[in-house]
């Protein structure tokens, strides 16, 4: 992306209002065709319009009560424009609104996005999207398993439980070795071995 292009994205983002600015963060976050009701759903704090104000500013489209980026390069430089935590922050609502809905695959991957090393908070939405993918979609249950067990330390209270999880994701989607690299972890760490037998 030309660095000319996104400065001045960044400066078309910077001088709306807050409430048309979420919003254009929110749908370039999101990744794709958004409701303004899901919007909402995500980011509650997005009272009033600002919907005409941010369609205004040729940063997103609107069609059939859908929003949307204009293309692919405006999306990217808001996103490049955000602070990182924002965008983690963001991308993790949108895990959990999916899940909460039993939208595990749309889950996924805003909440490997917003994963980070020790945030307890996405390894849990992590590893219950990788449950809710075990039967659908083994591949991609086993992949988020592995993931969440990077993500969390030993030193972490949910760190058990969390690796319990994680082993027992891994057993049924057959990734072995995965399995024995957790497994070990976990007996190192416990002297019960009993006790990692997932259920």
């Amino acid at each position: 992306m030309p660095q000319e292009f996104g400065a001045a994205i960044a400066r078309r983002l910077a001088g709306l209002l807050d409430t048309a600015r979420t919003l254009v963060e929110v749908v370039a976050v999101c990744g794709r065709a958004v409701t303004v009701q899901e919007a909402l759903r995500t980011v509650p704090e997005l009272v009033g319009s600002g919907r005409e104000v941010a369609v205004g500013s040729g940063l997103i489209t609107i069609h059939d009560q859908r929003l949307a980026p204009r293309h692919d390069l405006v999306r990217e430089a808001v996103c490049g424009a955000l602070p990182d935590l924002t965008v983690r922050t963001l991308h993790g609502r949108f895990a959990r609104h999916h899940l909460d809905a039993g939208q595990a695959l749309l889950a996924a991957p805003h909440a490997r996005a917003a994963a980070t090393h020790g945030d307890v908070a996405s390894a849990l939405i992590l590893i219950t999207a990788a449950e809710q993918l075990t039967a659908a979609s083994p591949h991609d249950a086993g992949d988020l398993a592995a993931l969440v067990f990077g993500t969390v330390c030993p030193e972490q209270t949910e760190w058990f439980d969390v690796g319990r999880r994680c082993l027992s994701v891994l057993s049924r989607t057959q990734r072995a070795a995965d399995a024995i690299t957790v497994a070990n972890a976990i007996l190192a760490h416990v002297d019960d071995a009993n006790l990692v037998d997932g259920p």
